[in-house]
């Protein structure tokens, strides 16, 4: 399992973990007062893991990611997207 800090131009930075092989992906996300940890077991699967991208990554604020002044649903959502943009998404598809 990989483990990577990202940064978001505009953002604190976000911990993400990966495995698996490149192609069609899973992300898993957290709920609140939690992290990305909770999905090590499907992160570890060796079978999901042979099939596809396995990721997840700590919201803001949670496990590794840096603090955030602003929690709110949208927040969470946009540092998802901007992560989804700069981190998954050229991976998949270049």
């Amino acid at each position: 399992m990989l483990t990577e800090s990202v940064i978001l131009k505009g953002h604190s930075a976000v911990n993400a973990y990966s495995s698996g092989t490149s192609g069609k992906a899973i992300v898993f996300v957290h709920g609140n007062s939690s992290n990305a940890l909770m999905w090590r077991t499907q992160l570890r699967d060796a079978a999901l893991a042979a099939q596809y991208r396995l990721l997840a990554f700590d919201l803001p604020g949670h496990g590794l990611s840096e603090r955030t002044s602003d929690y709110g649903m949208q927040a969470l959502a946009h540092t998802f997207r901007l992560w989804w943009l700069k981190w998954v998404l050229p991976s998949i598809y270049w």
